[in-house]
């Protein structure tokens, strides 16, 4: 079973995907830290895809979660960025609640809610 930290951002990559390359890039210059999950660099990788597309119904990469939250790819990631909200959520400065739960999504713990970020709204 795959276990997603709700305190880390993850990226679930692969070394020659252009978009993983972008999202890695994208992240650097907001300078945090970050962990990647290098799926072709590991035996079990293909196992841990199936078993990411089975959580999230993405079956390309990057499949990006921050704070346990899966945000999906690289374009997701990127209109997070346009829109000025990455800066705030990376911080924990902007707060997205879930709008099944209603519980913020970097405390979003304990709930059978999926955690999903287009399940989650900014009641701000």
């Amino acid at each position: 079973m795959i276990s997603i930290d709700q305190n880390e951002i993850i990226i679930f990559s692969k070394s020659y995907c252009p978009f993983c390359n972008k999202a890695k890039e994208l992240l650097n210059s907001y300078n945090v830290k970050y962990f990647v999950n290098e799926l072709d660099k590991q035996k079990n990788g293909e196992t841990i895809q199936r078993e990411l597309q089975s959580m999230t119904k993405q079956h390309t990469v990057p499949n990006i979660f921050i704070y346990g939250i899966h945000i999906g790819g690289y374009s997701s990631l990127k209109k997070l960025h346009i829109d000025n909200q990455l800066q705030y959520i990376l911080k924990k400065q902007i707060q997205y609640n879930c709008d099944q739960c209603t519980l913020p999504y970097y405390s979003h713990k304990n709930c059978n809610c999926e955690k999903k970020f287009d399940n989650w709204i900014n009641p701000i």
